[in-house]
């Protein structure tokens, strides 16, 4: 799996992918500066996978809206 989905599962959760830390605003900005330049090559697959994600985990759908 690519770091940007491993870190858009991830986000709000205690994980070594963001340096364990529980801070949702560093969570946001790590994540969304990954997904900007995933974007660049992937830009069909990320609003995909956010959308996927947010039906498979709804209780980040605040996170993912964020993004």
């Amino acid at each position: 799996m690519s770091s940007w989905k491993n870190l858009l599962l991830k986000i709000g959760d205690n994980c070594p992918e963001y340096g364990n830390s529980d801070d949702l605003k560093d969570h946001i900005e790590t994540c969304f500066g990954v997904i900007r330049r995933e974007l660049e090559h992937s830009s069909d697959d990320v609003p995909h996978y956010i959308i996927n994600c947010a039906e498979q985990i709804p209780h980040k759908i605040p996170l993912y809206g964020t993004l």
